[in-house]
C-alpha cells in the first residue's frame, strides 16, 4: 500500500514468477501514476529511470514478440529457436531494437524520433551521472518524467495493437 501520509508509492513487488507482461506494465504504470498524482518530487528521479527501463524492455518485447508472429506463419518454431532469438533480443541497446521495431512496423516515425531523443538524453544522463542541478530540480525532473511516461504510454498502445493483431492471450506470458 502507498503511504498516504507522505503520498509515497509502494515498491514494485513481483507476486510470482509467471508474471504477465501487462502485469508488469500496470504495476510501473501504479507506480508512474502514484509518483506524478501526488507530486511525489524525491521519486522524480526513480520515476525517470524505472520509465527510461520499461521503454527499454517493452520495446524489446515487442520486436520479439513480432517477430516470432512473422515467421509463426512459415511453420512451427523449435522451442530451442525461441530460446535464442529472446537471447538475442536481451543483448541489444535501445538503439538497435528501436530501429528493428520500426522496420518491423511497431513504432512509427514519429514515435522512433520521440524514443531517439529519449535514448540520447539517457545516454547523456547516464554518461554524466546526471547533472546534479538537474536532479536537485523537480520542475525538470517532472517534465522529463511527463515526456518519458508519454512515450511508454504510446509503446502500451503498440503492446495493445500487437496482442490484438496476434491474437493470443498466451503471448503476454513470454520473454518477462
Amino acid at each position: 500500500m502507498p503511504d498516504k501520509q507522505l503520498g509515497r508509492p509502494e515498491p514494485l513487488s513481483p507476486t510470482g514468477e509467471d508474471l504477465r507482461v501487462s502485469e508488469v506494465i500496470n504495476a510501473v504504470a501504479a507506480r508512474l501514476n502514484t509518483i506524478l498524482g501526488n507530486s511525489v518530487a524525491e521519486e522524480y528521479f526513480f520515476g525517470v529511470l524505472l520509465t527510461y527501463s520499461l521503454i527499454e524492455n517493452l520495446l524489446k518485447w515487442l520486436a520479439f514478440v513480432k517477430l516470432i508472429w512473422n515467421y509463426s506463419d512459415t511453420g512451427v518454431i523449435e522451442d530451442a529457436n525461441i530460446r535464442n532469438i529472446s537471447t538475442y533480443f536481451d543483448r541489444l541497446s535501445l538503439y538497435n531494437v528501436q530501429h528493428l521495431g520500426f522496420a518491423l512496423g511497431i513504432i512509427t516515425l514519429p514515435l522512433f524520433e520521440r524514443i531517439d531523443k529519449i535514448r540520447t538524453r539517457r545516454n547523456h544522463h547516464v554518461h554524466e551521472l546526471w547533472l546534479l542541478s538537474d536532479m536537485r530540480d523537480p520542475a525538470k525532473l517532472r517534465a522529463e518524467l511527463e515526456e518519458v511516461t508519454r512515450v511508454a504510454n504510446d509503446l502500451v498502445a503498440a503492446f495493445n495493437a500487437l496482442i490484438k493483431e496476434v491474437g493470443v492471450d498466451e503471448v503476454d506470458q513470454l520473454f518477462f
